[in-house]
């Protein structure tokens, strides 16, 4: 397995796209930790949420490519994906489209020691988790079309 820096902009429109959802929730829980994950406040949410993403994108790549390591490179790459969410969402992205770029910087991310407990993940996969959830409620013309059980 290989693991690559996504592009800043890959990361940012997640977020973005993220914030912009009705409801959306700004606080995010670790199963594994059994804690809140703590989202500082300093920033707009959608840049924290990308800087902490991309964040976890680094260590991936760091720890897979030990011999590699650029912290200029890396300092840059921290700069850009900040600098991509302070610009206008791409409208263009598909709720499916947005799905598979979560599913893409989960699995460029996974070398990371500990990955699937960290934060990083468990942000990543309750982005996703809105996401599907608000396609159904796209696709069904409703929110209150969709079931949490099987329709009888």
């Amino acid at each position: 397995m290989s693991s690559f820096i996504v592009n800043p902009k890959h990361i940012a429109e997640i977020t973005k796209h993220f914030v912009a959802l009705p409801h959306v929730s700004k606080s995010f829980y670790n199963p594994t930790t059994r804690k809140q994950i703590k989202i500082k406040d300093n920033l707009p949410l959608k840049t924290v949420l990308a800087v902490m993403l991309a964040n976890g994108n680094l260590k991936s790549v760091n720890y897979r490519y030990e011999k590699h390591i650029d912290i200029e490179h890396d300092k840059q790459f921290m700069v850009d994906v900040g600098k991509e969410t302070l610009k206008p969402k791409d409208y263009n992205l598909s709720y499916a489209e947005l799905i598979n770029m979560c599913q893409c910087l989960n699995y460029q991310n996974m070398d990371a020691k500990n990955y699937d407990g960290s934060d990083e993940a468990c942000i990543i996969e309750q982005i996703k988790d809105r996401f599907a959830s608000r396609w159904a409620d796209v696709e069904t013309d409703s929110e209150d079309k969709i079931r949490w059980s099987y329709p009888n």
